[in-house]
């Protein structure tokens, strides 16, 4: 529902407090696929919950240096999915 823009206000913090845990929690089809869609949320919400803008952007760089841990395959697809919807999500910065 994240990737579709449904009910951010609920659903953003639950992730957030799932990826303190684990910032590549797998939502369905990848490992870091939550991360890449919570740094995909409209800019409105961000602009609506800086604090979680600031949460969400701590997790993404903790993940970015968890990256050499994960194995080969799963490194390559977090890297590629985050660093898209990382650049996706400063764009907002500006924005915000």
């Amino acid at each position: 529902m994240i990737g579709q823009q449904i009910g951010l206000p609920y659903l953003i913090p639950i992730a957030l407090e799932v990826l303190h845990t684990d910032p590549f929690a797998e939502g369905v089809c990848y490992r870091g696929d939550l991360l890449a869609a919570v740094l995909r949320a409209e800019v409105p919400f961000w602009r609506q919950h800086p604090d979680l803008r600031r949460e969400a952007a701590r997790i993404a760089e903790r993940a970015f240096g968890l990256l050499p841990t994960l194995d080969e395959i799963d490194r390559q697809t977090a890297q590629d999915v985050l660093s898209e919807a990382i650049g996706l999500f400063r764009q907002s910065e500006a924005k915000v």
